[in-house]
């Protein structure tokens, strides 16, 4: 079995360092998680100051959210997710996430589906198990084919068919944050958005940032660390959020083909790509996918 799964990033930010950074480190509520941001310039001037960067960060959070969430009343992705058939003039945000979406979509074969909301609208909860014909009905509401994309307006050709950024909306956050970081002027940081961590920059040791991968057999355990100098890294395990009915066991992690959680025969897995939607993505896509 492959085991991997992010977080907990203990990170040796400053060993070695000869002078003091510039450092702002910040916890927030956001995406229904908990964002975590560490960012610092050595030799700061006046006119970089680490703790407005990490304001600017929780306001582009929340832009992003607000686009993006299924559960907003007045998002995008609610508002698409409605008995509607288009949404002219959408929020640049949306349609980016929604373009990233479908693109992961083809190169993963469906394994990867942000058409899935009809579908994981019935397993959110915590149970019951959705009946066999209420799976079914769901998966025919269901498909990036329906969906069709011009400048910044969406189309879809069923009605019923709904949204869901849940595999990827926290790894597209993650990039867009380090991209404005990176942009404000910080020497290095590291953006931790949930099951994904991205980071940029060189430490004042030149070492590289470690990421802790949990053990998911063992919620205090870690099996071992990844080393990366840039990029992000992301994971998808079947013992994040699940449920339990009758003693079997139903994880998160849908497959598109049967509208039941993935059986894959793997507990977890970590990707590490310079893209953080694809990192997030290409995890589920993967553990639906198998070793």
């Amino acid at each position: 079995v492959m085991t991997a799964a992010v977080l907990a990033a203990s990170l040796a930010l400053f060993s070695g360092c000869s002078a003091k950074p510039s450092f702002e480190e910040r916890d927030y509520l956001c995406m229904d998680t908990v964002f975590s941001l560490k960012i610092s310039r050595s030799g700061s001037t006046e006119e970089y100051d680490p703790a407005s960067v990490a304001d600017g960060c929780e306001r582009l959070s929340d832009e992003i959210d607000c686009a993006l969430s299924a559960t907003k009343t007045d998002s995008d992705t609610s508002d698409f997710n409605k008995d509607v058939s288009a949404i002219i003039d959408a929020d640049p945000y949306f349609i980016d996430a929604a373009k990233i979406s479908l693109d992961l979509s083809a190169a993963t074969d469906g394994a990867f589906d942000p058409t899935l909301g009809a579908l994981t609208s019935l397993w959110k909860g915590g149970g019951p198990v959705p009946s066999d014909e209420a799976i079914t009905e769901a998966l025919t509401h269901t498909g990036t084919d329906k969906i069709e994309i011009s400048d910044d307006s969406i189309r879809k050709s069923d009605t019923s068919l709904m949204l869901d950024f849940g595999a990827v909306g926290k790894g597209f956050a993650a990039q867009k944050l380090i991209e404005y970081i990176a942009n404000a002027g910080a020497d290095y940081g590291i953006v931790s958005a949930g099951r994904t961590v991205g980071g940029f920059g060189e430490k004042p040791d030149k070492k590289p940032f470690r990421i802790g991968i949990a053990d998911p057999g063992d919620s205090d355990g870690i099996v071992g660390y990844v080393s990366i100098t840039g990029g992000f890294v992301s994971v998808a395990g079947d013992y994040e959020t699940y449920f339990v009915e009758d003693g079997v066991k139903y994880h998160h992690i849908m497959d598109p083909e049967t509208g039941r959680p993935a059986e894959s025969g793997l507990s977890s897995v970590a990707v590490l790509s310079q893209n953080g939607s694809a990192a997030d993505a290409l995890s589920t896509a993967l553990f639906v996918m198998g070793k």
